[in-house]
């Protein structure tokens, strides 16, 4: 959904931290705010500060996700703003239940430890009672005075929200950790997400009686992402027990790396969608995809060699590894399609969608 359209903030330990295009709406969104309430100059700063401050406070929530999920080495992709909040973006998921405990619950603990620290300087300067703070949080004598309560109660209200039992809230995934000690993954998420539904039902309900219609879509995206949340582990629970060989396609069409893009171009025009194994000589150099091909064609490259539109750095995988350890490798290289190896040799292939197409057979069975 936002792996397009993004922008490199920064790089703070070993984690890229991006921004997606959308992110700045949220500063057109509260700028006409300010200006529908007539707020002043001051005000208006105020106000896209504190929106700055907030996703400082987002990312340092997604950081504490990240270094926890890296000392139990899962590495992450990034972190990405957007205008729903941040996202650690896991190479892997932990699927012990102690380490998804810890790794969920690290974010909401980084929004707490920030509310406290706030809180305790508060009380320190004197200058405002905590009670009050919370209660009007705007309310100070001062810029800082105002904007100190108003950043704590903020990360108050982060970490309750993130604590809710609810795919995809943190709690959601707390919920299952725990649930995980007792009963194998797959029943502990159909429970966590069930849960995670009926809540949404009664904050929808509770939306409409009041007319808070963005917290309708909110309710509306809980229940979707629960059912999805679902839906992987059910997939990953066939995956697990299928081997790469029982999958292989050992006929994936081999051309040589100087080759021009004519034949694959004039393959996939005729409605037939290709990957190819690439070789330079008798040494495999990686693969060329079909959307690598229609690219080519878009960019009126057909001229060109194979070689310039190869995935080079394409993992090889055996044939012993389960389909779902593959799915994972792809999903975290960014690559459609993996040779496989037997006894030092490249016997085949096997890709993303095969892996897909497997999976919506094996539940249409099952149902």
């Amino acid at each position: 959904m936002f792996d397009t359209g993004t922008i490199k903030l920064a790089k703070i330990a070993g984690i890229p931290i991006r921004l997606h295009w959308s992110f700045l709406l949220i500063f057109v969104w509260v700028g006409y705010n300010a200006w529908q309430d007539n707020l002043s100059t001051r005000g208006f700063i105020f106000m896209q500060l504190y929106v700055l401050i907030l996703f400082v406070c987002v990312i340092l929530h997604e950081y504490g996700h990240a270094l926890v999920a890296r000392k139990y080495g899962h590495k992450t992709r990034d972190i990405l703003l957007t205008p729903i909040g941040g996202i650690a973006r896991l190479e892997s998921i932990s699927e012990k239940p102690v380490q998804e405990f810890w790794i969920a619950i690290a974010g909401p603990l980084v929004n707490v430890a920030i509310a406290l620290m706030l809180g305790l300087i508060i009380l320190i300067t004197g200058q405002r009672n905590i009670l009050d703070a919370l209660r009007y949080p705007g309310g100070g004598d001062s810029f800082i005075h105002s904007f100190l309560p108003l950043t704590m109660l903020s990360n108050v209200i982060l970490a309750v929200f993130n604590f809710i039992p609810a795919f995809p809230m943190d709690g959601g995934r707390i919920l299952r950790a725990l649930l995980s000690t007792h009963w194998p993954r797959y029943k502990a998420t159909l429970i966590a997400a069930r849960v995670g539904q009926a809540l949404a039902i009664v904050f929808l309900i509770f939306a409409v009686s009041q007319g808070h219609w963005m917290l309708c879509l909110v309710s509306l995206f809980i229940f979707v992402t629960a059912g999805n949340e679902l839906k992987q582990v059910k997939w990953e629970s066939i995956l697990a027990v299928k081997p790469v060989k029982d999958l292989i396609n050992t006929k994936y069409e081999h051309i040589q790396a100087g080759e021009s893009m004519h034949l694959p171009v004039e393959t996939a025009l005729r409605g037939i969608e290709k990957n190819y194994l690439v070789y330079n000589g008798d040494a495999l150099m990686g693969y060329l995809s079909h959307a690598a091909v229609m690219y080519a064609y878009k960019m009126q490259r057909q001229e060109a060699p194979v070689a310039s539109f190869t995935r080079t750095e394409v993992p090889q995988v055996d044939t012993e590894l389960s389909l779902k350890d593959a799915l994972h490798l792809m999903q975290s290289t960014g690559a459609t399609l993996l040779p496989v190896v037997e006894n030092g040799l490249i016997i085949g292939a096997v890709d993303e969608d095969q892996i897909k197409k497997y999976v919506e057979i094996a539940l249409l069975l099952k149902t």
